[in-house]
């Protein structure tokens, strides 16, 4: 009788303990499964995810916009800087100091777990090459954004700085070096080989008139191309009365300035193309808006890149002559702008006059 009560109070003991282990083995299931579904491991669910130290290898190869051939640059300069966390977009001159160049054979730098995996690099080509850089992100999927508004090396102009994002990589945690090779897509300037044609004088008659004079860059060179920095006519007569320009087209696709787009100086008798994003005054100076004028003998399906050997200025006159007046010269500048900032003056003048 004393033996099986016993035996009975052992049983239920037993009993017991097996309904806590399977009490506390659904609770860890049901535990795992929620973290399964909602796919937070415990730690991120508390402190969130976490930036690795890691170090790249950085290289780069630079080829020519046009056929993939080598590029032989001048003096590149391509700076890796750290982000410490900043949004790129909100970096300032301050912010970008103690970078990194890169050499062709290979750099390390070291990405730190305050940059979050998101670095910025200066991009320059040199004096005698520019930097395509749609072509350029489109060959580099690190690469996924630009800016132009930093004078990153404090020079006086405003510099190419582009976003790499690392973030990806920066959260595996691991010791390995990661490689990784840039492609920067280039072209050489043909700066130095174009240069504007001569037009014929222009009769345009008496009383209101309007006419076009098409000028042209001409001997432009298959391969390679250059960068408009301003386009502006201006007019030798004291009486400003007598003409003025209506509009001045662009070729290659950059369309046509009229209207507001013309910036007219009454005492430099001068009428100024406003082809800048920014501050007209000053822009006109900065390589990174220039207007990239690019020729293939080969459809590239490239913006602005055609096959002519010219591109054409056309130039809207309106004149108001009366017989005998003196006849009106007009003056065509264009100020092409080199890699490194540098001013290249072409001009043409046409006499407008009463015949």
């Amino acid at each position: 009788m004393h033996a099986t009560r016993r035996n009975l109070g052992v049983s239920k003991a037993v009993a017991a303990v097996l309904v806590l282990i399977f009490f506390i083995a659904g609770s860890l299931y049901i535990y795992g499964e929620w973290q399964r579904l909602f796919k937070i491991p415990a730690e991120e669910a508390e402190i969130g995810p976490t930036f690795y130290e890691r170090t790249l290898n950085f290289s780069f190869s630079e080829v020519s916009l046009f056929d993939q051939s080598a590029a032989s640059t001048t003096s590149p300069a391509y700076v890796v800087y750290h982000t410490n966390g900043k949004d790129f977009n909100a970096l300032t001159q301050s912010d970008l100091v103690g970078g990194i160049s890169i050499a062709s054979s290979g750099t390390k730098f070291t990405v730190m777990p305050e940059d979050k995996g998101i670095l910025a690099m200066r991009v320059y080509a040199g004096s005698g090459h520019f930097v395509h850089i749609d072509e350029t992100k489109k060959a580099n999927s690190r690469l996924v954004a630009e800016r132009r508004d930093v004078d990153v090396n404090r020079d006086g102009y405003l510099d190419l700085l582009v976003k790499l994002d690392f973030a990806d990589i920066s959260q595996t945690q691991s010791d390995l070096e990661v490689p990784y090779k840039f492609s920067f897509q280039l072209y050489a300037s043909d700066i130095g080989t174009v240069a504007v044609n001569s037009p014929a004088n222009k009769a345009m008659g008496t009383g209101t008139k309007q006419g076009t004079i098409e000028w042209q860059i001409t001997t432009m060179t298959d391969k390679k191309g250059f960068r408009i920095a301003r386009v502006y006519v201006t007019q030798n007569r004291t009486e400003e009365d007598k003409a003025k320009v209506t509009s001045i087209g662009i070729g290659f696709g950059h369309g046509s300035c009229s209207g507001g787009d013309i910036v007219y100086e009454s005492g430099a008798k001068k009428w100024t193309a406003d082809i800048r994003h920014d501050d007209f005054a000053k822009s006109y100076r900065e390589v990174v808006y220039g207007l990239e004028v690019l020729r293939s003998s080969k459809d590239l399906g490239i913006a602005h890149c055609e096959a002519t050997s010219y591109c054409a200025i056309t130039v809207g006159i309106e004149t108001y002559f009366s017989s005998g007046d003196y006849a009106v010269e007009a003056t065509l500048y264009v100020d092409l702008i080199g890699p490194d900032g540098t001013i290249t003056s072409l001009s043409d003048t046409v006499l407008l006059d009463d015949a």
